[in-house]
């Protein structure tokens, strides 16, 4: 300990004013404890439960994880709602936020903490005797701090009693785990583009036929209670129309998710067809060197080669849904895997799939899925997974009462 990191750890600041306000958002408890400032720059500071760390598994028994549970624990410990905003308003006036940040409280060694507390408390700061943090042990409570730029001016009088958040623009999953089998198209049908332009032209009155004719053959098997939702593929079909998959989202409405593709990716000659592309070069050129460029390429090889053996396929999947959200497909396989081991580079590509058109067949937009578990071109069905579905929450302004 030195006079330098003394006076970082317990600042002298120019203002403080207490909040001492509880709330709940999205399920979880928080505590505003309050603000203060040095010079131009204002610190919220907000109290959130945390999760011990001994209450991870340890490497060990992480190892023995599957891959469904380590995404459940990954995406269950990233859900700070003060770690989303991007601006406050006080009486109208916005402040932007420079940074923020969040962590478990050290009941023995978290001397910085302990001086804000000090001088908060000094200030008439008290947690209720009713909280849900008065009497949690330090190392299951966490402690968000966000900087807030005042751009010379002071802590903000609060003459109405409130502070609106303005929330950045994110996305969240929300999780559905519904099998599906998925049949992949043969080499025939992936080449058949005038087969499906064609199909396309059909008129309303057959689309609707099918579609009603889908929904029946759907809502048999859930009356049979059948473990799975088999999308069929029929000989006969001449709609144009889609395998549907049906889904109850958050609220237990329904979704129908309408497959219009299931096909094998061949990434290796989609890589080389990049890398041989002289404008591609061209453009990465501005970015590195032409040896930085050849270990790139060597690298993406290399971890294709792990990932993706030559002579294998991702599989990919056009789809479209009724609602405005995005899913994602896993296989069973993948899911129920533990991570293995390879050798060299730590890092995994993440595959996008952009489908050419905009939109589907029953005039939705059109997006694509990709499914990173390598299979053989004999291939013809695939035991997967309709893991999630991600919905992109815009950025709102919330009002907090104190």
């Amino acid at each position: 300990m030195n006079f330098e990191l003394f006076q970082k750890l317990f600042p002298r600041y120019h203002e403080i004013m207490v909040l001492g306000k509880s709330l709940e958002k999205e399920g979880k408890p928080y505590h505003l404890i309050g603000m203060t400032r040095v010079d131009d720059g204002a610190e919220l500071s907000v109290l959130n439960m945390c999760r011990p760390l001994d209450s991870y598994p340890a490497w060990e028994e992480e190892c023995e994880l599957t891959m469904r549970e380590t995404m459940k624990q990954h995406e269950d410990a990233d859900d700070n709602y003060f770690m989303g905003i991007r601006a406050f308003l006080f009486n109208g006036i916005e402040y932007s936020v420079r940074s923020a940040s969040s962590g478990c409280l050290n009941p023995w060694g978290d001397v910085e903490a302990l001086g804000l507390f000090t001088e908060m408390q000094k200030a008439g700061w008290r947690v209720p005797e009713d909280s849900v943090f008065y009497q949690r042990d330090w190392e299951e409570i966490g402690l968000t701090k966000i900087t807030i730029d005042l751009e010379g001016k002071e802590l903000p009088v609060l003459e109405d009693n409130k502070i609106t958040v303005v929330k950045n623009i994110g996305t969240r999953n929300v999780k559905i785990e519904q099998p599906v089998t998925l049949f992949i198209e043969s080499e025939e049908k992936e080449t058949d583009t005038a087969i499906r332009q064609k199909e396309e032209k059909e008129t309303d009155t057959a689309i609707r036929q099918k579609e009603e004719k889908e929904t029946d053959t759907v809502l048999r098997q859930k009356e049979e209670k059948k473990p799975d939702t088999v999308l069929r593929r029929s000989e006969e079909k001449k709609s144009g129309k889609s395998d549907m998959i049906i889904f109850k989202k958050e609220d237990g409405t329904e979704a129908v998710c309408y497959i219009n593709r299931v096909y094998r990716m061949d990434v290796w000659k989609d890589q080389e067809e990049r890398f041989a592309d002289p404008d591609w070069n061209k453009r990465i050129r501005k970015y590195m060197s032409k040896e930085k460029l050849e270990d790139l390429k060597r690298q993406t090889r290399e971890e294709l080669e792990q990932e993706c053996p030559r002579g294998m396929y991702y599989v990919g999947i056009e789809y479209e849904c009724s609602e405005d959200i995005a899913l994602e497909f896993y296989s069973r396989e993948y899911l129920d895997s533990v991570p293995t081991v390879h050798e060299g580079s730590a890092t995994s590509m993440i595959m996008l799939l952009k489908p050419d058109k905009k939109t589907g067949a029953h005039g939705l937009k059109l997006r694509g899925a990709v499914i990173q578990t390598p299979v053989t071109g004999e291939t013809t069905e695939l035991a997967a997974e309709l893991f999630c579905y991600m919905v992109t929450t815009p950025e709102q302004e919330e009002e907090i009462l104190l």
